[in-house]
């Protein structure tokens, strides 16, 4: 039990002193999809309303 102790305590203290991770998904992205080398049309997401239910669309 007494070592229990300290092995709980060193955890914490690894725990909260983890360093930031420095992942940036947007520039990420951003990067491979300019590597790809084409041009893509896309538009802006908006709902409509139909006759008989509204429908939304993603762009």
């Amino acid at each position: 039990m007494p070592r229990i102790k300290p092995l709980l305590v060193l955890c914490a203290a690894l725990l909260t002193v983890t360093p930031a991770a420095s992942a940036d998904v947007n520039s990420d992205m951003n990067q491979f999809f300019n590597k790809l080398g084409f041009a893509s049309n896309t538009t802006q997401p908006g709902v409509w309303q139909g006759q008989a239910a509204g429908y939304a669309y993603g762009g």
